[in-house]
């Protein structure tokens, strides 16, 4: 699966925008930090419809 999931990562992949993510959401106050937050290094919109199936998940509500 590692293997797999290298193949389909971009090389030009920035993983600093996983530690500014982090960071954003660690700075916001109590109560208004987001159950979860997608990063989309390939930029492919994975991250649109994570962002869609959340909405639309149950856990949600």
């Amino acid at each position: 699966m590692s293997r797999k999931l290298a193949e389909i990562t971009p090389p030009v992949a920035d993983v600093a925008a996983v530690a500014t993510e982090l960071t954003r959401v660690v700075d916001l106050p109590k109560g208004a930090r987001p159950f979860r937050t997608h990063i989309d290094p390939s930029q492919d919109g994975s991250a649109v419809v994570s962002a869609v199936a959340d909405l639309l998940s149950p856990a949600a509500g």
